[in-house]
């Protein structure tokens, strides 16, 4: 219950040496002190223990809150904050000492040159766990479950106590996050520990009223059901929780497409209590909250909460029998086993049913290369009953054969069975034409027709015409390589239109076409 406030050395330790010593400090304040190293304490071939200490606005070229040379100091639940150095270690520097530090803050703290929390000469490696860091774990250190997120520290203050601490603000990340096994009895001012779900790291202990730490459901998704329970569970034992019916002020319902639910029943206590809602008509969801009420409830201490920070349990879904999944969808096209040449080809299927007062929600459509759906390579969502169709956005790979499926889902998440599967194959690329092309004029009447091998393909279809339809074709033959010459003249001084495709497993192809002129 001592303060250290506004003294200076010109050396070591502004307000406070240690030298070859171990004093043991509790619910103790630093502030305004400075000095060459370590501004607010310098410990040196010392081993201090410090329980609830409060560092703020202390200076020093080095360890602006502290400095340790050749000892190990032990803090608990201490705050370093608006500490600084004109070089190293803004709050801490440790030479030779690592000291052993949990529950504690460091944050707000700077530095000119390095480390603003934490700097560490040789071997000076502290060990932290449970504690808040601005800059994270310090290199070097031995660290265990370190928040780097703000933990909203008020200013310097008479908060109760004999010594002034610094508060925590809403959303301080020190609040409930420190180590029950670890952390001190009380916090600086001697409030018990913890006041909430757990210790607080820092100094500063929130008092905090008991507060819902959950609201849990017995089910999540019930077929049908005309009451359900809701385990609502407080942080401490409370009383003067409302459990005379007809009314139970203590517990408020949000529904969406249900009417008449309602709570008719609370029992149990004094920290766990069973809240029975009767469901009501219709399919939706219901949400039990339990909002500052008529009742005041108060905990064992005779304190009345003055407020709940948490109101919202598990959102119930009542589906009361008329969520039957949809019909399952039919494929229609491609034609099993069809091979096609569009490699952004259409999937199509039939529209699936649903029952009366069940709301359609989405087709799951996946295509894979394996009939196990093991590799899958499309799994797309298709909202709208009557969409029941999809076309993929890139070209799917050729020369494959691939196996797709459909299923329908409503929006209770009840979906139908898979569809029967279907494959398609998209078909081998066509050959690419080589020469003759561009309606060139060949050297020959028996001109040398090439074009490019196609990965797959057992045999080549060709086709020579005098008309771009093809419909009398002069030359119409299958061929085992990708070259071929006629093997007697063609007519003289004529237009030929000529056309290539691969026939293979996944053929055939579609057609490459291209003209040539003879002389």
């Amino acid at each position: 219950n001592v303060t250290f406030r506004g003294n200076s050395a010109t050396i070591d330790g502004g307000g406070m040496l240690n030298d070859q010593s171990s004093p043991a400090l509790t619910n103790v304040t630093f502030t305004d002190n400075s000095a060459g190293q370590g501004g607010g304490m310098y410990n040196s071939y010392s081993t201090p223990t410090l329980t609830n200490v409060t560092f703020s606005t202390n200076s020093a070229v080095i360890g602006g809150g502290m400095l340790n040379g050749d000892g190990s100091a032990n803090l608990t639940n201490v705050t370093f904050s608006g500490n600084s150095a004109s070089y190293v270690g803004g709050a801490m520097y440790n030479a030779y000492s690592p000291p052993h530090i949990r529950d504690s803050i460091f944050w707000g703290d700077s530095a000119s040159v390095a480390d603003a929390e934490i700097s560490d000469a040789s071997l000076g490696n502290p060990d932290l766990a449970d504690s808040v860091i601005a800059g994270g774990c310090p290199s070097g250190a031995t660290c265990t479950h370190i928040i780097t997120t703000n933990p909203q520290l008020g200013l310097l203050a008479n908060n109760g106590g004999y010594t002034q601490t610094m508060s925590l603000g809403v959303g301080s990340s020190a609040i409930d996050t420190g180590n029950d096994a670890t952390c001190a009895n009380t916090d600086q001012r001697g409030l018990a520990r913890p006041q909430g779900l757990a210790c607080d790291i820092g100094s500063f202990e929130l008092d905090q009223a008991p507060l819902v730490t959950s609201i849990s459901s017995t089910s999540a998704n019930p077929t049908s059901a005309s009451s359900v329970n809701f385990t609502v569970t407080f942080s401490e034992s409370v009383t003067g929780v409302d459990m005379v019916g007809p009314v139970f002020d203590d517990f408020t319902l949000t529904t969406t497409g249900v009417t008449g639910a309602s709570v008719t029943g609370a029992s149990g206590g004094p920290k766990i209590y069973t809240v029975t809602v009767n469901t009501g008509i219709g399919n939706g969801t219901i949400r039990l909250d339990v909002p500052l009420s008529a009742t005041t409830i108060i905990d064992l201490t005779g304190n009345p909460l003055a407020s709940l920070p948490f109101t919202g349990g598990d959102t119930y879904t009542v589906n009361k029998g008329a969520a039957k999944p949809p019909s399952i969808p039919t494929l229609v096209s491609p034609a099993n086993n069809a091979i096609t040449t569009d490699y952004t080809p259409l999937l199509d299927w039939s529209n699936s049913t649903v029952a009366s007062g069940v709301i359609f929600d989405h087709y799951k459509l996946q295509v894979a290369t394996d009939a196990a759906f093991s590799a899958i390579i499309l799994d797309e969502d298709v909202h709208g009953r009557t969409n029941s169709k999809f076309t993929p956005s890139s070209d799917l790979s050729s020369n494959i054969k691939f196996f797709w499926r459909v299923r329908a889902f409503n929006t209770y998440g009840n979906a139908s069975n898979w569809s029967l599967v279907r494959t398609f194959r998209a078909a081998m690329l066509p050959p690419v034409l080589v020469d003759p092309i561009g309606g060139i004029t060949v050297g020959s009447r028996k001109p040398v027709l090439d074009w490019n091998d196609v990965t797959g393909a057992t045999k080549y279809t060709l086709q020579v015409s005098l008309n771009s339809m093809f419909t009398s074709p002069v030359l119409n033959l299958n061929v085992t390589t990708s070259t071929y010459t006629p093997l007697v003249n063609l007519a003289a001084n004529k237009l030929f239109h000529w056309r290539i495709r691969a026939i293979g497993p996944n053929g055939p192809s579609a057609w490459s076409a291209d003209t040539f002129h003879t002389p």
